[in-house]
């Protein structure tokens, strides 16, 4: 072994302290930050292969209804896969606890958004169920315990992820998760029926056959989605994007963003350990001047030197990287990735190896100290051995100190004398100083930025309420209206129309209806009629149509006439005239030559029968046409009638009473002949003065017409809207008959169903939809409508895009009372401007990722705090520019509640909502702020105590000569500690407001990334607090360093010194 490597041991045990320090500094380097950035990368990759490992899904949307399978291959057909993912939210009970929970209960799944089991396994019996591992972990749940879902007991058969749940949003107009009273749960398809009297969220998950589309082609791709499930008279209650679902998006955001923390607080302390290095090496060097002189005047070769004193800083640094790197892995990672599972429910851990984690968290800083090392070594080599000899080779003067006033007293003047031939040091302590108060003040800052960013969110709120809308609903509506709203809506959550054309529904009732009307007319004017009168008036007619002449004829060929001899000569013998036989017409008799010849025989039979002419038999007595009226004329055969001549006509000529003509050849059922007249047409008062009509009024109250009189009522004028549905009864329509014949009413009765149908139909479909619940006159009159869209901003330097919102504000707003709007310019958020350095005059680009459009804006004034990141135009403007229609808009500004119909809520922003985003990322970064914090406290006490070690172990001589002098320990310490002490003080307040500086641009670099502008808060407090705590620390170094001053020896006085 040579010399020089028998100095090593007794140098590092002579140096143990610094020797210390530095590995310390490379422990807690690489462990806090490799531990993070190890596990941060890993978390990563797990993140970016999930979509493949769990086939998350692209999207999804909840219909109120089941789809049909038709809807689906329309859907499908233009290139996506639909799966169905229904649940239920049920209540569920843990342990006997009262709490409120509720669990989002899915089958188990096998296509999409598949699960990712920590322990146990999937439920296949009815009574099993996994649930969430975060859930789980939040109250103590293991396998094989049991829960109470909607009531019932299940037992947890595993523990699970599931991949479309990755943070807990109940809803993803949230803002923030909630993984201690909601959860998401799997059962078997046997325990999924059993939930079955719950209401079903009908969930489509989708994938889009080609992946490879960017944002601008996917939304136009959804939106063809959406128009054809509109089209197919789907109703949606949700459709959200996959990079719009928090549940999905928002742990890795989450990861990522804390990752650029990170990354500066790792360069940060590699900046402090790069400081140190330099001064610790500067140090050794100077202490070690005489004995490098001695060697290299001994003949030893500066390489030899240069390798002998890079060896321990090269020892010590693979010490602390081994040290750092076990520690890292064995209990870093594992509690840094603990910080994100114990919030976000992400598939199994596992670490994976990055070579550029370890490259910058554990070779750059050893790289660094041998660096430094060894520039420090040969610059100061290139002094001659007998500088080094004669300590000559700082460029420090050897000339003795100035004179100071001898006013002063001898103590005072010493510190000085102290602090003056150490200026350098103090100077680099100060530096120290100012990097330890950096870190420090870095971790007490984050928290109160978080809380001033989450007020000034509260602050940039101008009303109370903000509500955000899912589709525009107007507020302000009549009674009537508000029925016919909640009546649409009404039936689009309890009945699934989604097959039915409701055009042509409403079309084949309306024509039901009016044919029912119209027989319920005729049937009760049927019951007004008088058949015997009308009869009466027929028959009275059907003697006219008899031909006398041709009657005659027939009845003369019926009647036998005897004119023998002998009752010629008994007529004459009667005194009969027998001259009137001489024309042979029998018929042309009167009846009481008839009867003479009737009762001389020589007429026969008296009675003739006609009953071929349905006329019955004849007394030939009276045998004339107008004698027939009597007779019943539905018994009479017209058509023989009609062929021997006997009647002229069988049509009876009833339009004087609007009856039209009445052929009795072809009918003599009254009844038959009044249903084919067009009642319309009838001349209802001379019905009722011919006896033929008893009224001229009907009841038509079952269609909520009342009484009606006929004289004055237009069926044909009667439409569907006239009818009053709660008064019809719908109860006999078949459904079939009216193009409804697939639909499934429920519990609904026919006539609930129609009366829902009959006033949503009146809902104008051109305009805004009214919403159903009643608000006062006063709080419609305060709410203010206003349209916003999202925008984003390029943030330079590869740094993505912020999120800005363009908001469209009324002219004379009562809330935006000092805003300046033009059309021509934007009116600029205060915090936009300080984030990005912008002036007004400047033009902005802003993109449309959704349009993918570009708007070129000028900024023409600015308005709001420094947390308003949105800018403004006024209403119009905005509609105009994007496309909007001109009466659309995204919601109201209120400073009274809305009492607003939630299908159309999607958000009610109130300062209370944006207190919770502070508090959710409070929860989310605590532990780590208070991880930074305790590696700041610790690097503080190192830090100082390396840079204060060398201040007394350059005056080691001065203090073993006030030994020699007669100091005691505790005057010497005094003096020297003293001198330290006030230079630590003055240099922790000092470098306050450059530490503020700094830790500004450090926060805007962190948080460039971040949507929103965080301005640094530095309560008094914490500064107070850093400086109590730079100084509780410094007298923890200054007991280290009294110990050292009572252990210098009194022989160092006595060594010489050239």
């Amino acid at each position: 072994m040579s010399p020089l490597s028998k100095r090593l041991p007794r140098e590092f045990k002579s140096n143990l302290g610094k020797w210390l320090g530095i590995i310390m500094l490379l422990v807690l380097t690489i462990s806090q930050v490799a531990g993070y950035l190890m596990a941060s990368s890993s978390m990563k990759l797990i993140l970016n292969a999930v979509d493949e490992d769990y086939i998350v899904e692209d999207g999804r949307f909840t219909a109120n209804f089941e789809l049909k399978e038709k809807v689906i291959s329309d859907v499908e057909a233009l290139g996506v896969t639909l799966f169905k993912n229904y649940s239920y939210d049920v209540p569920l009970s843990v342990n006997g606890s009262d709490a409120s929970m509720t669990a989002r209960v899915y089958k188990n799944r096998t296509q999409v958004d598949l699960a990712a089991y920590f322990e146990g396994s999937v439920p296949t019996e009815a009574n099993e169920i996994a649930l969430d591992r975060v859930f789980c972990v939040n109250h103590g749940i293991n396998t094989g315990d049991s829960v109470e879902i909607d009531g019932m007991p299940f037992v947890v058969s595993g523990i699970m992820s599931l991949a479309d749940y990755q943070a807990m949003f109940e809803k993803n107009t949230d803002f923030v998760f909630n993984a201690q009273t909601f959860t998401v749960a799997q059962v078997s398809d046997e325990g999924f029926a059993t939930l079955k009297g719950n209401s079903c969220s009908y969930t489509y998950s989708f994938i889009i056959n080609d992946r490879t589309l960017d944002d601008a082609a996917r939304i136009d791709f959804e939106q063809d989605m959406l128009d054809v499930l509109k089209d197919s008279g789907v109703t949606l209650s949700d459709f959200i994007d996959r990079d719009a679902n928090f549940a999905i998006g928002y742990a890795k955001e989450d990861v990522e963003h804390d990752t650029i923390m990170w990354m500066v607080l790792l360069y940060l302390m590699i900046t402090i350990l790069a400081f140190v290095f330099v001064v610790l090496s500067s140090a050794t060097i100077e202490e070690e001047s005489a004995v490098i002189g001695t060697l290299l005047a001994s003949g030893y070769r500066k390489s030899e030197l240069v390798i002998h004193y890079l060896t321990l800083p090269l020892v010590s640094g693979i010490i602390g990287a081994v040290i750092g790197n076990a520690l890292g892995y064995a209990f870093c990672i594992e509690m840094m990735a603990g910080l994100y599972y114990n919030s976000y429910s992400l598939p199994p851990y596992v670490t994976t190896w990055d070579w550029s984690v370890f490259a910058q968290s554990t070779i750059l800083p050893i790289a660094i100290l041998l660096a430094v090392t060894l520039g420090g070594l040969l610059r100061r080599l290139r002094c001659t051995p007998l500088q080094f000899l004669r300590h000559e080779i700082s460029r420090r003067s050897r000339k003795g100190g100035r004179q100071l006033p001898d006013a002063l007293s001898f103590s005072t003047r010493f510190r000085l004398r102290v602090f003056g031939r150490n200026i350098s040091h103090f100077a680099t302590l100060f530096v120290g100083i100012l990097f330890a108060s950096l870190l420090l003040l870095f971790g007490f800052c984050l928290m109160p930025t978080i809380e001033n960013y989450a007020s000034s969110l509260a602050e940039s709120l101008v009303s109370e309420h903000t509500y955000i809308l899912k589709a525009p609903v107007e507020i302000e509506g009549t009674p009537e209206e508000r029925e016919m709203y909640a009546a649409a809506l009404k039936l689009s959550d309890t009945v699934d129309l989604s097959d039915i054309d409701e055009d042509e529904v409403e079309s084949k009732l309306s024509s039901l209806i009016e044919g029912r009307i119209e027989s319920d007319v005729r049937n009760q004017v049927e019951h007004l009629f008088n058949e015997n009168a009308l009869r009466g008036i027929i028959e009275n007619q059907v003697g006219s149509l008899f031909d006398a002449e041709a009657l005659g004829k027939v009845i003369t060929q019926k009647v036998t006439v005897d004119l023998s001899d002998a009752k010629i000569a008994e007529l004459i013998a009667s005194g009969f005239d027998v001259s009137k036989l001489a024309s042979g017409d029998i018929a042309s008799l009167s009846a009481d030559d008839k009867a003479v010849l009737i009762e001389h025989g020589v007429l026969s039979p008296r009675y003739v029968s006609l009953e071929e002419y349905g006329l019955g038999s004849i007394d030939i007595l009276n045998a004339s046409a107008a004698n027939l009226g009597d007779v019943d004329a539905s018994t009479l055969n017209w058509n023989l009638l009609l062929a021997d001549g006997i009647m002229s006509s069988s049509v009876v000529d009833l339009t004087y009473y609007g009856l039209g003509t009445f052929d009795l050849a072809k009918t003599t059922d009254l009844d038959d002949y009044f249903n084919t007249v067009d009642v319309s047409g009838l001349q209802w008062q001379r019905l009722v003065d011919a006896g033929i009509l008893t009224s001229t009024w009907i009841d038509l109250s079952r269609y909520g017409l009342g009484s009606v009189n006929l004289e004055s009522f237009d069926e044909n004028s009667i439409s569907i809207d006239d009818i009053d549905f709660d008064a019809f009864d719908f109860s006999e329509i078949d459904f079939n008959d009216v193009g409804l014949g697939s639909v499934e009413l429920g519990d609904m009765t026919k006539n609930e169903f129609f009366k829902l149908m009959q006033q949503a139909s009146k809902i104008d479909k051109d305009a805004n939809p009214v919403n159903t619940y009643e608000n006062s006159p006063e709080v419609i009159e305060q709410a203010e409508k206003y349209v916003v869209t999202s925008l984003e901003f390029d943030r330079g330097s590869g740094n993505g895009y912020e999120s800005v919102s363009l908001y469209g504000i009324q002219p004379d707003s009562r809330y935006y009372t000092d805003l300046e709007l033009s059309s021509d310019t934007i009116a600029a958020g205060y915090g936009l401007m300080l984030k990005f350095d912008l002036k007004v005059g400047d033009t902005i680009r802003l993109f449309d990722r959704y349009a993918n459009k570009n708007y070129d804006m000028v900024i023409g004034s600015v308005w709001g705090s420094d947390g308003t990141m949105n800018v403004y135009m006024p209403f119009d403007a905005v509609n105009d520019l994007v496309g909007n229609d001109a009466d659309y808009f995204s919601g109201y500004l209120s400073n009274e509640a809305i009492d607003l119909d939630a299908r159309y809520v999607a958000n009610d922003l109130t300062p209370g909502e944006m207190d919770k985003i502070g508090a959710q990322m409070e929860d989310s970064m605590g532990d780590m702020m208070m991880l930074i914090v305790a590696i700041a406290v610790v690097i503080y006490i190192v830090l100082m105590y390396l840079l204060t070690k060398t201040i007394i172990e350059r005056s080691a001589r001065s203090i073993s000569y006030m030994k020699v002098f007669g100091y005691r320990d505790g005057e010497i310490n005094r003096l020297y500690l003293l001198s330290i002490s006030e230079a630590v003080v003055l240099s922790l307040i000092v470098a306050v407001p450059i530490v503020i500086a700094l830790i500004t641009l450090l926060v805007k670099a962190i948080f460039i990334q971040y949507n929103g502008n965080f301005v640094i808060s530095l309560p008094f407090d914490r500064l107070a607090i850093e400086i109590a705590l730079g100084i509780v620390c410094f007298a923890v170094v200054a007991f280290f360093h009294s110990r050292r001053i009572k252990n210098v020896p009194l022989a160092l006085a006595l060594k010489i010194q050239e």
